[in-house]
């Protein structure tokens, strides 16, 4: 090989000092032949000049979307929406002790005391409340009192009055005598501790026939809830009624529907025997 080809081709091989200084990029470096260990090895321990730590950018390659994926026990586990669809089927087929772990599960993704996880509780007393009534089954009236008492502040889940107005109406429907009035009032009175009586009273969760048991129970409460919407003046007379007239005066009562009504229905009820109706000069 002639000196001249042998200079070129030093010139080739050698880098410039100004060819060092700048960036190492992959196009500053021979291909790697995939069939080739050594060149492997050598590209994987090539250190790149002139990069400081400041100068790296680090990818993570987990999303930070992704969703935690229980493991299964006892056929429980699996991501948000996979876990959610079992609670709905759960509920459905009265399955309700896996509802429970599923919802302790779920509280990864809405922790206690998060208006979702008191959804989640709420769910789960409406489908116990609503299988016990249409079964007859007194049997679970205690592992639903020990749902909302024990389980709910254990984990820090401050009920609404959805989850009263539930308390009351299984209370109404499954308990009887002088059980179920010291029970109807004593959910009463903490539905009352916690400002949610009026909103109560109108949610349909309670049907007419549950408020007007729980008037009868209740009856100075509800009237002291009542006296709230209601100008009671317009329900005195003060003419004195003729006993001896053949006319029948007695209000007609307006069928009224089965849900949802609450608070209006029973205002409407008791305007509609204004005229019988004598109330405490507290009421005027």
């Amino acid at each position: 090989m002639s000196s001249s080809n042998h200079s070129l081709l030093e010139r080739v091989r050698r880098p410039s000092s100004q060819a060092e200084r700048h960036l190492a990029t992959a196009a500053d470096y021979p291909p790697i032949d995939a069939q080739s260990a050594d060149s492997y090895e050598q590209f994987m321990h090539t250190q790149f000049e002139g990069l400081g730590q400041s100068s790296l950018v680090i990818l993570d390659s987990t999303p930070q979307s992704q969703s935690k994926i229980f493991r299964r026990s006892k056929g429980v586990g699996g991501d948000e929406t996979e876990m959610m669809a079992n609670l709905d089927v759960s509920l459905k087929i009265g399955q309700f002790e896996r509802a429970a772990a599923l919802i302790a599960r779920l509280a990864h993704y809405h922790p206690p005391g998060s208006p979702e996880y008191l959804q989640l509780h709420n769910r789960y007393m409406k489908g116990m409340v609503g299988h016990m009534i249409l079964a007859r089954d007194h049997s679970m009236v205690a592992p639903l009192q020990k749902w909302f008492e024990v389980d709910m502040p254990a984990t820090a889940v401050v009920p609404d009055a959805i989850t009263y107005a539930l308390m009351l109406r299984v209370s109404l429907r499954m308990l009887h005598g002088a059980r179920r009035e010291r029970t109807v009032r004593r959910y009463w009175d903490l539905a009352q501790n916690a400002g949610v009586e009026e909103e109560l009273v109108g949610l349909e969760v309670l049907e007419d026939s549950d408020v007007g048991e729980l008037s009868k129970i209740c009856s100075s409460d509800m009237l002291n809830l009542i006296s709230k919407y209601m100008d009671f003046s317009q329900l005195e007379t003060t003419a004195t009624p003729d006993y001896n007239a053949t006319t029948d005066d007695t209000p007609e009562v307006n069928a009224a529907n089965l849900k949802g009504l609450g608070l209006s229905s029973l205002r409407q009820s008791m305007t509609s025997f204004g005229k019988e109706l004598h109330l405490p000069a507290t009421f005027k």
